[in-house]
């Protein structure tokens, strides 16, 4: 006689596997500069030597990244530099700069968002008396 037939078992298809991966979803165009809303300084004017704190106050319809100030000025354009701003908890950009006797000048505010879109305003002159 011959010898039974043996039947190899198949594995049952599990319809709740995908067949297809799943698409990640892209991020929407970055089509908007970000925007400064204040720049302001305190104090307005400082006597001898001390510190002006920048503050600044930007926005952006992703997300800021990053603010950077720029300072110039001085009797003899003496005092000059650039620094990446503090983010504060409530929102705002701080920096400290330390001005001499007879320093004046202005700064200027550049803001990055997310895809480095930049926006840049000269603003908040300064004194020391």
């Amino acid at each position: 006689a011959a010898p039974a037939p043996t039947h190899t078992a198949k594995p049952a298809s599990n319809p709740t596997t995908p067949t297809t991966k799943p698409t990640t979803p892209t991020k929407p165009a970055d089509k908007v500069k970000p925007t400064i809303t204040s720049v302001t300084r305190n104090p307005g004017v400082v006597y001898n030597d001390g510190y002006v704190t920048v503050t600044v106050v930007a926005h952006d319809n992703v997300k800021v990244t990053g603010v950077k100030v720029s300072w110039s000025g001085g009797t003899n354009g003496t005092i000059h530099g650039s620094a990446s701003m503090h983010h504060n908890a409530d929102g705002t950009w701080t920096y400290q700069i330390h001005l001499s006797n007879g320093d004046f000048g202005q700064v200027k505010i550049t803001v990055n968002d997310s895809i480095s879109k930049q926006q840049v305003a000269q603003s908040a002159s300064f004194t020391v008396l």
